[in-house]
């Protein structure tokens, strides 16, 4: 039982002895390696993106707007020379934009509601907008 105690304490006292030599730095000792590195490096300058996004504004037709003519064309403004996506219940379009972001698509609508999904894609940017219009042949 004597030997049990005495190998007891020569490892408790080695691990003491291991765990304040080689213990981790003090709060003081932290705050110092880390004044003393920003001093020596410099932060990365972030590069700023010239257009980081794409904007899809569509003019024509308006959402929730009754129209009496089954063709219309689809057109409003996006960045320029961006793929254009005119989608409907029963078509579907591919237009480019001109230089100025213009674009203008013709498609046909359903009777009755229709959704109407225009999709923008521009090198890896992208954006899209759905609207609903409702056609009828009557005269409203």
């Amino acid at each position: 039982m004597a030997i049990a105690i005495i190998v007891g304490l020569l490892l408790g006292g080695t691990a003491a002895v291991m765990l304040t030599r080689f213990s981790s730095p003090t709060d003081k000792q932290e705050e110092d390696v880390i004044a003393g590195s920003s001093e020596t490096q410099e932060s990365p300058t972030p590069t700023p993106l010239l257009n980081d996004s794409v904007t899809l504004d569509v003019l024509f037709p308006e959402h929730q707007s009754y129209l009496t003519q089954q063709a219309i064309s689809v057109s409003g403004k996006t960045i320029g020379r961006a793929l254009v996506i005119i989608t409907t219940p029963i078509d579907e379009i591919a237009v480019h934009a001109g230089e100025d972001g213009t674009y203008s698509g013709q498609v046909e609508l359903a009777e009755g509601a229709n959704e109407i999904y225009v999709a923008v894609l521009h090198n890896d940017l992208f954006a899209d907008k759905t609207l609903i219009v409702n056609y009828t042949q009557e005269e409203i």
